[in-house]
């Protein structure tokens, strides 16, 4: 390729690099609004938590994130919660559940344990198959 033909083959590109940046429909132009939420996740006196059951509350646990609106896109929810863990299909139906407060999908949620050794657990496909005790409080929750 000459350097004619490269000079602007290079300049036509630079042309629709700043046409795509200054462009309204522009990645980088595109409205970003941010909700945040707080939710009590403290389990009951009484509930299993990791260990054993719960005898008092000095710190309450929560549920706490932020949802992420985009322009013609689906809200993203980011979610961190106070329990040891969430597993197998306990994160389908925190999942589920905040996908549906926040209007979205499940596959646009993420949900993370904090692991507090103070906070319940979440695992109903074991609870399921093996009745332990620290499972029952994840569907309790939801039931609220």
């Amino acid at each position: 390729m000459n350097n004619k033909i490269r000079h602007s083959f290079i300049s036509c590109l630079f042309l629709l690099g700043i046409s795509l940046l200054t462009s309204s429909n522009s990645p980088l132009f595109a409205e970003i609004k941010i909700a945040r939420f707080n939710v009590d996740a403290t389990p009951e006196i009484g509930e299993p938590v990791a260990y054993a059951p719960v005898r008092s509350i000095v710190d309450p646990l929560s549920a706490r994130g932020v949802v992420l609106l985009f322009d013609n896109q689906s809200p993203v929810v980011l979610c961190a919660v106070d329990w040891i863990g969430i597993y197998n299909n306990g994160q389908d139906v925190w999942k589920a559940e905040l996908a549906k407060a926040a209007g979205t999908t499940p596959d646009r949620v993420s949900v993370h344990a904090l692991h507090q050794h103070d906070g319940p657990r979440c695992d109903f496909w074991n609870g399921e198959r093996t009745s332990t005790a620290g499972t029952q409080f994840g569907r309790n929750f939801f039931q609220q």
